[in-house]
Parts: structure tokens; sequence; C-alpha cells
């Protein structure tokens, strides 16, 4: 599961960066370089849970947000808190 690319994401909005299937792994990537940003995210599911969310402080680099059962379809939105932050789901 990967959004191949970056997607520039306002802190005054949702941004959607995935939607589809999900084998179990949630990653969340923030662009190398652009120094740290924390991040809300928010996640829905067509199992239980079907919602979760939370908030990844101070991210550099890649981390794990959701490790689950496979699923066939979730919808990962974030929200970087205070900046502009370019981010990936990989």
């Amino acid at each position: 599961m990967s959004t191949t690319q970056y997607a520039l994401c306002d802190p005054s909005i949702w941004t959607a960066l995935y939607n589809g299937p999900s084998f179990g792994a949630i990653n969340l990537t923030h662009r190398p370089g652009d120094g740290l940003v924390t991040v809300e995210w928010r996640r829905y599911g067509a199992d239980p849970p079907f919602y979760a969310n939370g908030t990844v402080y101070n991210l550099s680099g890649t981390t794990t947000i959701w490790h689950g059962v496979p699923t066939a379809y979730v919808r990962i939105e974030v929200r970087p808190i205070g900046r502009f932050a370019y981010l990936m789901v990989a």
C-alpha cells in the first residue's frame, strides 16, 4: 500500500492520502530534510474498528500509525499541526 508520491498537506484541512485495501500495516512518511512535524491522523475502515485516530509527534522519516488485520478498504487522512508538510502513506 503506497501513495508513491508526497502530497503537500495544509494544516487547516484534512488531506486524504490513501483510499484502498490495507494489508495490515499503515506507515506515514514525512519527506526527508523538511525538519520535524507533528501530524494528526485518522483512519476509516471497512472492518472494526471502523474509525481510529491519533497524533504523531516530531515525525521525521517513517513511522507506523496502524497495524491490524488486512481489510478490503481503508481511508487515511492527515493534518499537520502548525505548518505545511509533505507526507505520504507507504
